[in-house]
């Protein structure tokens, strides 16, 4: 399973490669990487990115065994939120052009080769704040999306499976099956 850094990541990348212009927004960056308050900020306008809830399962996950390999995989869909927020003038343009970009298939395709895909849009909301003497645009938006877990379980599957039963009969006779073993390569024995 990703972590929320990575899915934060891989939301950076595809936003910085494939919807914004490179001079919309001077930075891009995981809202945990923000400075303390005592902290310089980044240039306006920058945007951050955080993931705020998730993983929520979606529908029943389900069990592979991998060709490769002798280890069971369980795995689902998960949706999270992710918090898009921008600092500053040509916060609204950003988020408008994400909004825009989103459903383009070159967006969809980057999408897929990080294992993603939008399920809800939130609307932009005007968030703009108090700052020193003045007051600081800021837009907030909430996207949904979901993600592919996969989870290894640590178990492997039956290879052998040793038999060993009495069985009566109609008749009150009873059949004692002697203790056998059964893999995938040893029929059963014949009653």
């Amino acid at each position: 399973m990703a972590s929320r850094k990575e899915l934060e990541e891989a939301w950076i990348f595809i936003i910085l490669t494939h919807i914004l212009n490179s001079n919309e927004m001077n930075s891009i960056i995981r809202s945990e990487h923000l400075p303390g308050a005592a902290s310089p900020r980044p240039i306006p306008p920058y945007m951050t990115v955080k993931v705020i809830s998730g993983p929520v399962a979606v529908g029943f996950d389900y069990e592979q065994f991998p060709k490769d390999s002798d280890d069971q995989n369980v795995e689902g869909q998960r949706e999270y939120t992710l918090s898009i927020q921008t600092f500053g003038l040509g916060g609204q343009d950003a988020i408008d052009r994400i909004l825009g970009l989103i459903d383009t298939q070159l967006v969809k395709d980057a999408m897929r080769l990080k294992k993603l895909s939008i399920s809800s849009r939130g609307s932009p909301v005007d968030v703009s704040a108090l700052l020193q003497t003045g007051f600081e645009n800021r837009m907030n938006m909430d996207l949904g999306f979901y993600s592919v877990s996969q989870f290894p379980t640590g178990i492997e599957p039956v290879e052998k499976v040793f038999i060993s039963a009495k069985i009566k009969r109609p008749d009150d006779t009873e059949y004692e099956i002697p203790e056998f073993c059964q893999d995938d390569t040893t029929p059963p024995p014949k009653l």
